[in-house]
């Protein structure tokens, strides 16, 4: 009986072990013109053949997460913040178990102090 039982504990570490990675996951940061954090800033990435939706916030150093993607792509990477110019990337593949970095630094001020 203790066999069986071991026998049986041993099989099911095994299939819950064996589900594997599923998705691909972007991050990177985003900075202003000047090279410092934009906190607060919108990013968003969009499965363009599904059309599914994916966003998050920069935190207080730049930093952007967006986990749990669906394999493969297209995807459309967009940040916003406000005073700022909006950043697109195009045509991001992403493949199975994969991080893919974005570091964006292409925000440029809408308008400029005087």
């Amino acid at each position: 009986m203790r066999n069986l039982l071991l026998f049986f504990c041993l099989n099911l570490s095994f299939i819950a072990f064996g589900q594997g990675t599923t998705t691909s996951e972007i991050r990177g940061i985003v900075n202003g013109p000047d090279g410092l954090p934009l906190i607060g800033a919108s990013v968003v990435a969009i499965h363009t053949p599904s059309g599914s939706t994916f966003g998050t916030a920069t935190d207080l150093e730049g930093n952007y997460q967006l986990p749990g993607l669906k394999v493969g792509g297209p995807y459309t990477l967009t940040v916003t913040y406000t005073g700022f110019s909006e950043s697109t990337l195009n045509g991001i593949e992403l493949r199975l178990g994969k991080l893919s970095v974005k570091t964006l630094s292409s925000l440029k001020p809408i308008f400029n102090w005087i």
